[in-house]
Formats: C-alpha cells, structure tokens, sequence
C-alpha cells in the first residue's frame, strides 16, 4: 500500500464510528473490538464494587485495597498480581468516566489503525509498565494506586510514536502531533494539580511509546506489502518485562520514611490491619469440618500475611519510644498466628489431628502474646 493509500484509510478508520449510534462504543464489531472489551470489563467492575457497597463517589482506599489495588505493602510482599489488577479499579464514578471516554475517544482511532491484537497487546504492557513505575515512585509512602490512565497513557504513547515516523501523510501527522501533544501535556498538568498519579502516567507513556516504535516496522511491512510480522510487538513484550523486573527490583521490600508518619496515617494503617486481625479470627471461630483449604488461605492464612506486611511497613518508619517497644511483640503476636495457621493447614492437607492440637496450642500463645501487649498499654495510659 502506498503512502497516500496508507493516510486515506487511517481517516475513515477515524471517521467511521461517528456515524454509528452511540452505544456502539461498547459493542465489539470489526476492528474495533478490544476497545469495548476493556470499557466493558471496568464499568463491570465498577458496578460489582459498588454492588458489594463500596461507595460510588469516593471509595475508600481500603475498599480498593480489597478489589485489587496497588497497594506497595502487599504488592511487593507476595501479591504481584496487583500490578495488573488496579488496571480495572477506579477512586469513583468521575475518575471512572474520564478514563472510559479517553480509552474510547484514542482507541476508536488507533485499534483499527495498528489492528486489535497489537492494540490489546500494548495496551497491557502499558498498564503494567505504569503499575510498575507507580509501585517505585511510592515505594516511601503508603499511597494506594488504581485506575486505567497508565495504559490510556500508553496508547497515546503509542500514537505520538507513530506520528513520529512516515507511517502517516505528513500534512496529516503534522495536525495530529499538534493535538496529541496537547492531549498528553493537558493530561499531565490535571495529573500534577489534581495529586493524580503522574508516575503511572509517564510510566505507561513511555512503554507505549517504546512499543509504537518498535511496532513501526511491523506495521510498515503490513501497510506496504501486506506482510504480517510482529517482531516488533515480541520485543516491546520483552523490553516490558525486563523494565518490570527492574523497577521490581530496586523498590524496597520496606521503605524508610525521611519523616515521621502522621498520626492521622499511623490510624489508617493500623486500622487496615485490625481489619485483617478481625478477618481472621472472625473465620476461625466459625470453622468446622466443612472448611475447605482455599478457604481456610483466603480468609485467615492471608490476612494474616497482610497484616505481618504492615507491621514490617510501620516498624519502618520513624516511630515513637512506645511504638518501638511495642511493635516486635505485636509481630511476634502475628507469627504465631502464621505458624498455627501453617499447622491447622498441614493438619487438612495430612489428615493428622495431632496438628490441630499444636495449632491450637500455638493460637494460645499469640493469645497470651496480645494480652501482654494490651495490659503494658493500659498501664502506659
């Protein structure tokens, strides 16, 4: 295909949905067919947390926390998977409708343009490289991180690439730049004044723009010469990856604060983890001979592991004479209920009753443990 030919069908591929009604924006047809997809796949989710009463107009980040969210504590401590999860989770119906109308607003324009799989594909690796980036920039802090803008960002990373190269006719690029430009800086700026996440953004705008650029030649080859290849893509993937590793690696399992935690701060955290405790014992009380494995790890082994994650935050940070007293015995406190949960585990999995009574034995002593740290309490006050 030709360099004019290449522009005249970039611009009906543009113009073509307008002429569609409305709620075609979330109907997959043709080549624009991930774009719903995701759209559908955040609203549906969306509407399960508001449904399970998560609030509609400002979630609290402990409800997030609970769907999925990058949160940095549980993230680097077992939970990786929220990197790709707090794609899908918004602070609210206006953060949610914003970046449902940009998704919609670039993907109707570019999925067609570089074809749905490599859209869906950059996509992801733009949300995960934003996760990635955000989950260091707030290694030394106790932010909670959620929304689809880092892979949004990432696709008009992927388009201001493609703008750079003769993929398009350059009368056309030249308006194009112009406004993506704008798009990206406007962005930016809202992100800035608003304490919206900017590390997320740039770090999903710089994988998209790696990845638009590495794709270039696959697209020209397609363009030119009807020629699939996707060598292009395979590299981003790999680039991706390695770039994930990378910020994996250099963020801190525990992070030191220069400053001391609020107190307001120290309250939240604290009540995040009473929130696990009241979980876990909650469960254990009600466990009978019905209680499965998969249960059993949901709903006591990893609250329990949630919770040591957050004392191992605060024992961090920059704590008072009292609170540095008492935080190794409120994690011994919390190791004894992971090694009575690890034996009740074996005892199912084995079959052996004499576990259970070492369980038991061991959930004593965190009980005697907890008790010695609320009567040295009552009698500080």
């Amino acid at each position: 295909m030709d360099q004019g030919n290449s522009n005249h069908t970039y611009q009906q591929q543009e113009e073509a949905p307008k002429k569609l009604h409305p709620l075609h924006a979330l109907i997959p047809k043709g080549e624009y067919f991930f774009t719903p997809i995701i759209l559908n796949i955040n609203i549906l989710v969306f509407v399960a947390m508001v449904a399970s009463g998560v609030s509609p107009i400002v979630p609290d980040g402990e409800a997030l926390i609970h769907w999925g969210a990058n949160y940095m504590p549980l993230t680097v401590n077992g939970e990786p998977w929220r990197l790709f999860t707090s794609m899908f989770l918004h602070f609210g119906i206006i953060h949610l409708a914003t970046n449902m109308y940009a998704l919609y607003s670039i993907g109707r324009m570019l999925e067609p343009f570089i074809g749905k799989n490599r859209f869906l594909l950059l996509y992801l690796f733009a949300g995960l490289g934003g996760s990635a980036v955000s989950l260091w920039w707030h290694s030394n802090s106790m932010s909670v991180a959620a929304g689809a803008s880092g892979a949004i960002f990432g696709l008009f990373g992927v388009f201001a690439a493609l703008l750079t190269t003769n993929l398009i006719e350059q009368t056309v690029r030249k308006q194009l730049m112009k406004s993506m430009a704008m798009a990206i800086g406007l962005n930016l700026m809202i992100g800035l004044y608003a304490g919206i996440d900017n590390s997320a953004h740039i770090g999903g705008l710089m994988t998209g723009a790696m990845g638009g650029w590495l794709s270039y030649f696959d697209l020209k080859s397609w363009y030119h010469h009807r020629v699939k290849k996707y060598t292009g893509l395979i590299i981003s993937g790999c680039l991706t990856v390695c770039a994930i590793i990378f910020f994996w690696v250099i963020t801190p399992k525990i992070s030191p604060m220069a400053m001391p935690l609020s107190e307001s701060e120290i309250q939240n955290i604290l009540k995040r983890a009473d929130a696990e405790e009241s979980r876990a014992l909650n469960f254990w009380d009600k466990m009978d001979s019905t209680t499965t494995t998969d249960e059993f790890q949901k709903n006591v082994s990893k609250p329990w592991q949630h919770y040591l994650a957050i004392i191992d935050t605060m024992q961090a940070q920059q704590l008072n004479e009292q609170a540095e007293k008492t935080f190794p015995k409120l994690r011994k406190y919390v190791l004894w209920r992971l090694k009575g949960a690890e034996y009740y585990e074996r005892s199912q999995k084995e079959k052996r009753p004499d576990l259970r009574d070492s369980a038991n034995a061991i959930m004593k002593k965190a009980d005697n443990t907890i008790t010695e740290i609320n009567e040295e309490l009552k009698e500080k006050k």
